[in-house]
């Protein structure tokens, strides 16, 4: 059975952002008062302060507090900064690779944190910290990747196969959502998104979500049962 969801109001943005942008900085980058921008890394040159060369095509990103708490995998050092997780979205050899910070900003290190996928685009940051990285490729898998660098890549058959554009966690609906590339969304259901870790075992995609009018509204459609076993592969009809 198809649900309608209405969309909400708009909210206005958060912080000083909502403040008026001053003209571009050396970095052709517009900001609000108080905020400035630097440099990082680049395209396959090493990242200040480390071995590390920085990968091509970086895409879908996202960062992490690393303060010694539930925030971090419990194996890393506490470092009281944050972790910046990139993709890469080149094919071969995409994947994702972090930067890690000291709490005054300073890098202190770079790393790979998955290897061997292609065209990672986007992802998205889940509850328990972790970082999933999507390939963008026909038959494409989604990736479970630790911003520490701790602990080894997991990929997420079940999470299905097919053109990931990204990922994105609803901790009130306990839901991961996935948008297709060919323009629907599949809603995941992880059933276990309470907690302080990650889910100890998935559904398989239950529903596709399909744009309707009026504009805003979604109908969310059942996956056919023959369709629920992993390794759920895009259709064309």
């Amino acid at each position: 059975m198809a649900r309608r969801r209405v969309r909400g109001p708009r909210s206005a943005g958060h912080g000083p952002l909502r403040g008026a942008l001053r003209s571009p900085d050396a970095n052709g980058i517009r900001l609000s008062s108080g905020f400035t921008s630097r440099v990082i890394a680049r395209s396959g040159q090493r990242v200040s302060g480390t071995s590390y060369t920085w990968h091509n095509a970086p895409d879908g990103g996202a960062c992490y507090a690393d303060d010694g708490g539930t925030s971090r995998s419990s194996e890393a050092e506490s470092g009281g900064g944050w972790i910046y997780v990139s993709n890469s979205e080149i094919n071969p050899s995409g994947g994702a690779s972090a930067i890690k910070f000291s709490s005054t900003g300073t890098i202190t290190s770079a790393y790979r944190i998955l290897s061997g996928p292609r065209t990672n685009c986007a992802g998205g940051k889940t509850p328990w910290n972790t970082w999933l990285s999507c390939e963008e490729v026909s038959l494409g898998y989604v990736y479970e990747t630790d911003p520490w660098g701790v602990k080894a890549a997991v990929r997420r058959d079940a999470m299905g196969r097919f053109k990931h554009e990204a990922a994105a966690a609803d901790p009130v609906r306990k839901v991961i959502y996935l948008p297709y590339r060919a323009g629907l969304r599949c809603r995941w259901d992880t059933r276990t998104l309470e907690g302080s870790g990650p889910p100890s075992r998935c559904r398989v995609p239950v529903e596709f979500a399909e744009p309707v009018e009026p504009a805003g509204n979604v109908a969310f459609h059942r996956v056919p049962p023959t369709l629920h076993a992993p390794p759920f592969t895009e259709a064309r009809t």
